[in-house]
């Protein structure tokens, strides 16, 4: 138990690092050379596209499906021997799952940064910003982190609940994951309503948020089994 803590911990302050270099590197260029890609002269032609609007409408519902089917996995498994699903790993995962949609929408409202069609890139007339946190515009935007991409993203816990004790399922886990939040990211890049760069900081934003949590819940287990121990020798 107590060695895969600072391998979490590593996992946890990783992501970070990254994500600060990537705001303090603020790669325009490179987000303005993928955008231009879907709208070479500005004009973003799949903004309003009726399969990617609808794409946008119903994808959250297949992250709830997937919260759903854990928990009902757990409470019906709860006491078999052999569970599909453990009452501690449904509950690190509902926990980690909520704490990464609520911190990635929190700080959407934080950051004055535009969407691409907000700015005077895409036929707007805001300026390019790099994350601000201190609302430095009159009229801030919501658009870093990726909102959407974190609609995939925020299924990472899947790779932490499940990679010790059933490593093939968290292996397919993590790769759904990975290909969702991508596949969102890129459907709004499509839109104009991300840059790629706001997409990438979600994913490092929700995988450091589900090694957190992943670390708290090693160490409470940690601490209990510390607890028990103790209190065998002490009646002994």
């Amino acid at each position: 138990m107590t060695r895969r803590i600072p391998l979490a911990a590593a996992e946890a302050i990783v992501p970070i690092l990254l994500l600060a270099a990537l705001i303090l590197i603020h790669p325009v260029s490179i987000d303005l050379a993928v955008e231009r890609f879907f709208a070479p002269d500005g004009v973003f032609p799949l903004r309003n596209a009726p399969l990617l609007v609808l794409f946008h409408k119903w994808a959250k519902l297949v992250t709830a499906l997937v919260g759903i089917a854990v928990i009902a996995a757990a409470l019906t498994d709860r006491k078999k021997p052999s569970p599909r699903v453990t009452v501690t790993e449904a509950a690190y995962f509902i926990t980690a799952m909520l704490l990464c949609v609520g911190v990635v929408s929190l700080l959407k409202h934080m950051t004055g940064v535009y969407c691409p069609v907000s700015t005077t890139f895409g036929g707007g007339t805001h300026p390019i910003l790099t994350p601000s946190l201190g609302f430095r515009v009159s009229v801030p935007g919501n658009c870093w982190p990726g909102g959407f991409a974190g609609t995939g993203f925020s299924l990472i816990p899947l790779w932490f609940a499940f990679r010790r004790r059933r490593p093939a399922l968290a292996r397919a886990g993590l790769i759904a994951a990975i290909f969702f939040g991508a596949l969102c990211g890129l459907f709004q890049m499509m839109r104009g309503y991300h840059f790629p760069s706001h997409n990438l900081a979600t994913f490092l934003i929700d995988w450091s948020l589900s090694a957190w949590v992943y670390l708290a819940f090693l160490i409470a287990a940690a601490r209990r089994g510390s607890g028990a121990s103790l209190a065998a020798a002490r009646k002994a």
